[in-house]
């Protein structure tokens, strides 16, 4: 058999190697979004009810609630949805 044919044969062999062993090792190029909602659900005088939800946070989850600037609680989240 002539050399070039040998060669010829054998990169067309990695060739077709690497694009099936490229092909099988894709990895996830996008990750997870983490999402906080806060909302109002009511208001009296003295008392405010908020609406918390996340989306893609494992759970428990700790969060620290600041009122101006201070931090003023810790809750610890156990669902997606709270309501403080």
């Amino acid at each position: 058999m002539p050399t070039y044919f040998l060669k010829t044969q054998f990169l067309l062999f990695v060739l077709t190697s690497f694009l099936l062993l490229n092909s099988g090792c894709k990895k996830n190029t996008t990750e997870p979004v983490e999402t906080l909602a806060l909302t109002v659900e009511d208001v009296s005088c003295t008392e405010a009810w908020v609406k918390i939800t996340t989306t893609n946070y494992q759970t428990p989850n700790t969060l620290t609630l600041f009122v101006n600037d201070k931090a003023n609680q810790n809750i610890t989240l156990v669902s997606s949805d709270t309501l403080l």
